[in-house]
């Protein structure tokens, strides 16, 4: 009889654990069928990473340089660049009340497109595996600035309004309530931040 051989993913650290298709699923970022996918089983299982081990990174350039004679606080440029991997390169500035450019999106709407769609992906990944068929997904979200409990100024809400249109039959509203849910509890950059995240049903 051949030698088996135990397939093995190594995780960014170096850290090696036994292959299953969930720890696959996960650091190709989808989530696996739920019947063999319970979130204590998760929690519990020996062949996940320790808390706390890297699974993927993500990597970002910003670049600014000074266009003026002077460095002044009111007149200087907020206009900077966003690099990443593939080349994509994204002209950025501060939020206009900021003494930003209206025109480049800025950090604080990239937050909440981030929330946005990290929220999307993840309902469309859970709507495809309950063998749902999703032809459009449209989000007007929001996001409200002001002072949190500590009297910082924060991004302390955000509002989802997704509109959804499918091409099959849609899921009841217990079915919708549910991926919206399950969407916003594995959304990795929902857990990673402390902004209430909610979903607004469509009027």
């Amino acid at each position: 009889m051949g030698q088996q051989v135990t397939r093995m993913i190594r995780f960014a650290g170096g850290e090696r654990v036994p292959f299953s298709p969930f720890l696959a699923d996960v650091r190709a970022g989808i989530l696996a069928p739920r019947a063999s996918r319970s979130i204590d089983g998760r929690k519990n299982d020996p062949r996940l990473p320790r808390e706390g081990a890297r699974m993927s990174e993500h990597r970002a350039k910003v670049h600014w340089h000074r266009r003026e004679t002077r460095f002044i606080h009111a007149e200087y440029t907020r206009d900077h660049h966003w690099h990443f991997e593939g080349g994509t390169v994204v002209e950025a500035s501060s939020a206009p009340q900021y003494l930003g450019n209206e025109a480049l999106v800025d950090p604080e709407r990239a937050f909440v497109a981030a929330l946005s769609s990290c929220h999307m992906l993840t309902f469309l990944s859970l709507a495809a595996r309950d063998g749902f068929l999703v032809d459009e997904y449209r989000d007007e979200a929001v996001g409200t600035m002001e002072r949190n409990g500590e009297r910082r100024i924060a991004i302390t809400r955000v509002i989802l309004r997704p509109q959804i249109t499918w091409g099959s039959e849609p899921p009841n509203p217990e079915q919708l309530d549910r991926l919206h849910e399950n969407a916003h509890k594995h959304c990795f950059i929902a857990n990673s931040v402390t902004t209430a995240i909610t979903v607004e049903k469509p009027a």
